[in-house]
């Protein structure tokens, strides 16, 4: 990986400027002056517990200030905060998590919400404490308790404050709720919503697809183990397109193992190992969140125009969203067989 990969990102300018989650574990006075003067809102605020022996543990940092006497006086000086709990089962779920969530309600509505997100285990752990990855069944459990707290939040607030994740769901094997749960998509960079959003966004375009294409196109799309499901009804309507064919495939991260599945994570060795023996087609599309957001290169380094020359097709970067899949699954551009039904920045109504 390349050395940067090595740093934990602690930045709470990078928090207001890309929603990076932060502990506030080296928070000062002068970095409270700084936020409040220049009304750096919302901020993006990784809590855990607010247990704070549990939450030190949980840090690895036994020096790790309490975070609620600052979420205090931030909240008080009207900077709206994202909290966030990475669930590690057997450690602050349960007892610690309610206790977590009454302590954050109470500084609604500067805490503004609760994101919950099963903690996602590498297979490189050697002198790391013992954890557990979220079950099917405790995944299951939270969102049963979640939905109790969601229930009396909307009553006494009107919103449901606390968001599971989609992996919940996906690991729970429920399918995820309509639009009008995730209250405007504001946490979808965090996973929170993001499945939603890519199905309704599907559903506005899908009906508009063509019945044919004039010439014959065959094409591979890339992603992890824990969207494919969400890829695949999608897919699967695109081939029904008389002379459309598109491949999934699904990449197994083996860079770094155990339960890491996300397309983000990916890096272009592993992409490249996965796809190296089997037809490609024309193309290679990849989600655009594989990549750094400045230049086309992967975890490890490996450049988007080498795993191309070494695959010898093109491989081509798209956003992660609907649209940008079928387009680039239906040539659109070189074609002309398909009419975008939507500007830029908008999306259609959907199921």
């Amino acid at each position: 990986m390349r050395r940067g990969l090595a740093f934990k990102d602690e930045d709470y300018r990078m928090s207001f400027l890309a929603g990076h989650y932060v502990t506030l574990t080296n928070f000062t006075e002068a970095d409270l002056a700084r936020i409040v003067a220049q009304r750096l809102s919302p901020l993006y605020v990784s809590v855990h517990t607010t247990d704070v022996v549990l939450r030190n543990r949980i840090l690895g940092n036994p020096r790790a200030p309490d975070p609620l006497p600052l979420l205090r006086l931030l909240a008080a000086s009207r900077i709206t905060l994202h909290c966030q709990v990475v669930v590690c089962p057997g450690l602050n779920d349960g007892a610690a998590l309610e206790r977590t969530v009454g302590d954050l309600a109470a500084l609604f509505p500067g805490v503004a919400s609760v994101a919950l997100v099963p903690v996602g285990l590498t297979a490189h752990r050697e002198g790391l404490p013992r954890l557990a990855a979220v079950a099917p069944g405790a995944a299951r459990e939270l969102l049963a308790i979640v939905e109790v707290w969601q229930r009396a939040f909307r009553a006494r607030r009107g919103t449901r404050f606390v968001f599971p994740s989609d992996e919940f769901f996906l690991l729970a094997d429920r399918p995820v709720p309509g639009p009008a749960y995730y209250e405007g998509f504001s946490l979808r960079e965090n996973g929170v919503g993001m499945v939603r959003h890519f199905l309704r966004e599907a559903g506005g375009h899908l009906g508009r697809l063509p019945a044919a294409l004039p010439a014959g196109r065959h094409v591979t799309a890339v992603t992890g183990e824990m969207a494919a499901p969400v890829l695949a009804p999608v897919i699967a309507r695109l081939n029904r397109i008389r002379g459309l064919r598109v491949e999934t495939a699904v990449v197994p991260n083996a860079f770094y193992g155990g339960t890491i599945s996300a397309a983000g994570l990916l890096t272009g060795g592993d992409i490249l190992t996965a796809l190296q023996s089997r037809p490609l087609g024309q193309a290679v599309l990849l989600p655009e969140v594989c990549f750094r957001h400045d230049r086309d290169v992967f975890l490890d380094d490996l450049t988007l125009e080498a795993l191309g020359a070494a695959l010898g097709v093109p491989a081509v970067k798209i956003p992660a969203t609907a649209r940008a899949l079928i387009r680039a699954a239906l040539g659109s551009g070189r074609t002309g067989a398909w009419r975008d039904p939507a500007p830029p920045g908008r999306i259609p109504a959907g199921p």
